[in-house]
């Protein structure tokens, strides 16, 4: 099987990172494994024998894999995992149930109040928009912990891998 991992690995400063950098080699022992990073940072001794290539190179690669396999974390380390998972669906390891300050980050935190405002309606139709069209006036806040705009992902995702029983539960 050939894998196209996507993940923040060491010596990234999160907890995903150090979860990616135990587990390759193990799961390099089953699978060709392909590297896919939001940086361009060199890879630890562990992982310098796999290949490695920036994130954005995944479109024009992605034929060469059987599956994509992303790494899903609540921040902007896994900004665009998040919008290439949409692009090119695959299976999902989802570290955090809530995706919504990624999702901040991605979309509003840049001024993309058009795809916020549709996410939100994905995710809570017409009050979701209408929440999502006070927050840039600030007649809102953005509901962070009470939705947590993962549905979207999880919908076009092949399959979901999580962690706990809750997040197991919840989805």
């Amino acid at each position: 099987m050939r894998l196209a991992y996507f993940s923040p690995l060491p010596p990234a400063h999160t907890g995903i990172a150090d979860y990616s950098g135990q587990l390759l080699p193990e799961l390099a022992k089953l699978a060709a494994v392909t590297l896919f990073t939001p940086t361009a940072d060199p890879l630890p001794a562990a992982l310098a024998h796999l290949p490695h290539h920036p994130i954005a190179e995944y479109p024009q690669r992605r034929w060469g894999f059987d599956v994509p396999l992303y790494q899903m974390g609540n921040s902007d380390h896994h900004r665009a995992s998040y919008q290439l998972a949409l692009r090119f669906p695959g299976v999902v390891v989802l570290h955090d149930y809530s995706l919504h300050h990624l999702i901040t980050a991605v979309m509003a935190g840049t001024g993309d109040y058009t795809s916020y405002i549709r996410t939100m309606g994905y995710a809570q139709g017409p009050a979701g928009v209408e929440t999502a069209v006070l927050i840039p006036l600030h007649m809102a806040e953005h509901p962070l912990f009470s939705e947590p705009l993962n549905q979207r992902l999880l919908d076009s995702s092949w399959g979901v891998i999580v962690h706990s029983e809750y997040a197991r539960a919840q989805i």
